[in-house]
């Protein structure tokens, strides 16, 4: 599939895909896992096939608190927030922090703690796909309220009211935003999102 694939592997660690039009080849964009040697691994051999193709990789690799233990992530195109950004809806009850975007590719990565909710929002201008990268968290809307689930990516179209909630485990969300060129700088400046509750 063109695109952005998610390509899972055994002990949560999850290549991102980017496709990319001049060698008609996937590579990543990110990488993550519990285990940093299989993550660091996975980056060799990556960067490995990447030289093959004439292409040279920049992962930048981050590491986060993920409830007790530690999460590795491998970066490449992204910005990293350090420290991470607290969301600009802290004052309509989101607890969400946010490790790094990827402005071109219309990605934001999301993290939030036990028991903690982003606020309940809609976006006029762009469509979000919730990628599960760890833990667990459920996606509310009006008409629904389903588990997020690695390797399935939800999409939450215009004008839809949502909001992420955990339980007990944290959660680590890329989400993918299509259809608002604009998204970042509206993001930034806290002008993408109508707050809402939920009925």
């Amino acid at each position: 599939m063109k695109g952005q694939d998610i390509v899972i592997f055994p002990d949560d660690y999850l290549p991102v895909q980017k496709w990319d039009s001049e060698t008609e080849r996937e590579y990543p964009t990110l990488i993550g896992g519990f285990d940093e040697h299989r993550v660091e691994e996975t980056i060799r051999q990556k960067s490995t096939e990447m030289l093959k193709i004439g292409r040279e990789s920049h992962f930048r690799m981050i590491r986060l608190h993920f409830g007790e233990r530690q999460y590795y992530l491998a970066l490449q195109g992204f910005l990293v927030f350090d420290p991470p950004l607290q969301s600009r809806s802290q004052k309509q009850g989101s607890k969400a922090l946010y490790y790094a975007a990827n402005k071109k590719r219309g990605l934001l990565l999301q993290y939030l703690s036990p028991y903690s909710p982003t606020s309940s929002h809609d976006h006029t201008s762009w469509t979000e796909d919730f990628h599960l990268l760890a833990g667990d968290a459920t996606l509310r809307t009006n008409n629904n309220q389903n588990s997020l689930l690695a390797g399935s990516a939800p999409t939450i179209k215009p004008e839809v009211v949502h909001q992420i909630l955990t339980e007990n485990q944290p959660s680590l969300i890329l989400l993918e935003i299509k259809g608002d060129p604009n998204w970042f700088e509206k993001w930034l400046t806290g002008e993408g999102h109508r707050f809402k509750k939920l009925f």
